[in-house]
């Protein structure tokens, strides 16, 4: 049973690394992050007394586009193969629901760690053209920049599994942390319950990476509230997500 599923994995990593879609998400990934890290180098150039730390995390977590492009590779790698029908030949090769979603699990997590790396060092090489770059610094927000990248696409699979839609599974990866949750943070601070905005999804996971970032000057410091608000968002939508995903491929296969 555990060759089967070895060999499932490695055939599924072999499927993915010949999809040329994933070429032009990487090229995506390192273009807009490339000009994501440069702008906010760029701006912090503008301030005085930024520290490293402040500013590599800002590079890497808010310059690097690695969460657009981990929704695209879920819609096109996971989701698009309930379309072409390409999923049922996993489905049948791996009858339990459990091992059917691992399986495909692993393909597309390694891809997406691969996508946080290239995005955060395309980031991180545009920045050094306005700016000095800690190495120390560097290091630790790339870390937690590939621990929450994995985070989200662990979401975006379980999304994209339960949904089986391309469209959907990007409408929804997409539209909540660029559309939704700005504007209901934006009406939860005018509403004086701004300490709400933490247990967001998309607002946990900066919390987890941008709590090295405590300078203030270019970004806002994680209040102490805001860590187990995120952290108990991180494993509800994390459960919850799983156990939906999990229950959709108990059901009936596309054929």
């Amino acid at each position: 049973m555990r060759s089967r599923s070895r060999a499932g994995v490695a055939a599924e990593l072999r499927q993915l690394s010949t999809d040329r879609r994933l070429r032009w998400i990487l090229a995506l990934a390192v273009g807009c992050s490339a000009i994501g890290g440069l702008v906010h180098a760029a701006i912090a150039a503008q301030l005085p007394g930024i520290d490293a730390i402040e500013l590599q995390t800002a590079v890497v977590s808010r310059g690097a586009a690695t969460q657009l492009a981990v929704v695209l590779l879920m819609s096109v790698a996971v989701a698009g193969r309930y379309r072409d029908g390409s999923w049922l030949q996993l489905a049948l090769a791996e009858p339990r629901p459990s091992r059917r979603l691992l399986t495909a699990a692993a393909p597309a997590l390694s891809a997406s760690v691969l996508l946080a790396l290239v995005s955060a060092a395309s980031a991180t090489a545009a920045a050094a053209l306005v700016s000095r770059i800690d190495p120390p610094s560097l290091a630790l927000a790339t870390c937690l920049h590939v621990a929450v990248t994995t985070i989200w696409a662990l979401w975006t699979l379980c999304l994209a599994h339960a949904s089986r839609s391309p469209m959907l599974t990007l409408a929804i990866g997409a539209g909540l942390p660029i559309v939704v949750e700005p504007a209901a943070a934006g009406l939860l601070t005018q509403a004086d319950l701004a300490g709400l905005r933490w247990a967001m999804p998309g607002h946990a996971l900066r919390v987890l990476a941008e709590l090295p970032a405590t300078g203030g000057a270019l970004l806002q410091p994680v209040p102490p509230e805001a860590l187990p608000a995120a952290l108990g968002t991180v494993i509800v939508c994390t459960a919850v997500l799983a156990a939906i995903a999990w229950l959709r491929l108990r059901g009936s296969q596309p054929r």
